[in-house]
């Protein structure tokens, strides 16, 4: 938590402990790897440890692929862990402060609720903007987070959780991921029931599951307040031109049924 809400870095992958630190970040030993790499102690499938000298030529074999294959994800873990401390790295020479000018530094809420307004939501936008949809994932929930520990009644705190929301919302609508993307923007409608790209977007969500009737409630809210909503109105049509097929076929199955 310290670390996302003072610097903005997300990626906190647990790694081993002890050996060299680095920059502040956790230190990794690899040492533990080191005996079965050099083929020092091996424990067979059976569960039972033999030196090397006590090995056959097949066993040996076995151990020999085994070790290869630890070798390979000891170097990925290395790899990995690079990547890792490059980025607490980078993200601690992006920095920009100047976004602290009218901060109240003896005010956790007011640093929290500016910051995230104007680096952890706009970060988001960026990661988004080049694909990055994980990376964005991180930032706005962790944004959430934030302005949950400072509470709704903090000034704009409200008005931030809805815009969060709202980008979650289009983000888990361009990865298909429909669920997530109708529950995050009804909990963004909890807060602004009448916000426009949380109607727009729930709607989406509602007719990718053919719920017909709700997308076209919540469409029909979002046209009352913007009636010029070009993609709502057309929306709207295809919602209502899907009621009436399925009027369509309910009737044609009554009239079937009947003696």
């Amino acid at each position: 938590d310290v670390l996302l809400e003072l610097t903005g870095v997300t990626r906190v992958p647990p790694v081993p402990q002890g050996g060299d630190v680095k920059r502040g970040a956790m230190p990794v030993d690899y040492s533990k790897w080191a005996s079965v790499l050099q083929g020092e102690v091996i424990d067979l499938d059976d569960g039972q440890a033999k030196e090397w000298s006590e090995m056959s030529k097949e066993e040996r074999r076995a151990a020999s692929r085994c070790a290869d294959e630890d070798d390979v994800r000891l170097q990925e873990i290395r790899r990995e862990h690079e990547r890792y401390l490059e980025g607490i790295t980078q993200d601690a020479e992006n920095t920009d402060d100047s976004w602290m000018y009218d901060v109240d530094l003896d005010s956790y809420n007011d640093f929290t609720i500016k910051r995230t307004w104007r680096v952890v939501k706009p970060r988001g936008a960026k990661y988004f903007k080049a694909g990055y949809y994980d990376k964005a994932e991180q930032q706005w929930l962790g944004g959430l987070e934030l302005i949950q520990k400072v509470g709704l009644s903090w000034p704009t705190a409200a008005e931030l959780l809805v815009q969060l929301k709202c980008n979650l919302a289009q983000l888990y609508v361009k990865m298909e991921r429909w669920a997530e993307a109708r529950h995050i923007a009804s909990g963004a409608l909890e807060t602004d029931p009448t916000c426009e790209k949380a109607l727009y977007r729930r709607a989406l969500a509602r007719m990718h599951f053919a719920e017909w009737a709700e997308a076209r409630r919540d469409l029909e809210r979002l046209l009352a307040v913007y009636p010029r909503n070009a993609e709502a109105q057309r929306l709207l049509a295809e919602a209502n031109e899907a009621l009436r097929r399925q009027g369509s076929i309910r009737r044609a199955a009554a009239a079937t049924t009947q003696p």
